[in-house]
């Protein structure tokens, strides 16, 4: 790899910076609903593209963290896990039903029923909310944002290469899944939704 790869690739990280850390604000911030919908629909595509970015800029050796006898870094996130899971569920309950609604609406329209005086989607099991979705994207993002913004030597290189091997492995797949629940949830009134209360 030459130097100039390496540099195109960290450049492009860098581009991708700003939209990562819209999001991680987003998420960080106080949790809101109707507006949410509208807010990802725009944020959402510019996450992805951002990702395409970084894999038509990566170099040979991309996921190679550092270069043998550099110095390692721990890539930690803005918030620890137990943060994320509270924020998780802050947002679930700014959202309510939506949240659900979203949820099911990835396996096709299939109603759901009230149980015991509760909203069960019938969905199936992997799917989940749209609400712990959010705290998965934002895992994968914030830590890239940590080491950037350290501006220790060979962070920058680093973080590239932990957002472009999270791309593959983890939020290129639940971004657009979010986007399409994102396009259901604008484009479905939920009076609409028809619950069907089990005998």
């Amino acid at each position: 790899m030459s130097g100039i790869e390496e540099q195109q690739f960290i450049e492009a990280a860098r581009a991708f910076a700003p939209v990562a850390l819209e999001f991680c604000e987003l998420f960080e911030g106080e949790p809101f609903a109707e507006e949410l919908w509208a807010a990802l629909e725009t944020l959402l595509p510019r996450l992805y593209l951002g990702g395409v970015s970084l894999a038509d800029a990566a170099p040979d050796d991309a996921f190679t963290h550092a270069e043998e006898g550099e110095q390692q870094f721990d890539i930690v996130p803005r918030l620890r896990n137990e943060a994320i899971d509270e924020r998780c569920d802050a947002w679930a309950s700014a959202l309510g039903d939506a949240d659900l609604l979203a949820r099911f609406t990835f396996y096709g329209w299939a109603p759901p029923t009230v149980q015991g005086g509760e909203l069960e989607p019938d969905y199936d099991a992997s799917a989940s909310r749209v609400s712990d979705e959010l705290g998965v994207i934002y895992a994968n993002l914030s830590g890239g944002l940590v080491l950037l913004d350290s501006g220790l030597p060979g962070t920058a290189r680093i973080a590239s290469d932990d957002w472009l091997y999270s791309f593959y492995a983890v939020w290129g797949e639940v971004v657009p899944d979010l986007l399409k629940a994102v396009h259901s949830r604008i484009n479905t009134d939920l009076d609409d939704v028809h619950i069907e209360a089990e005998p």
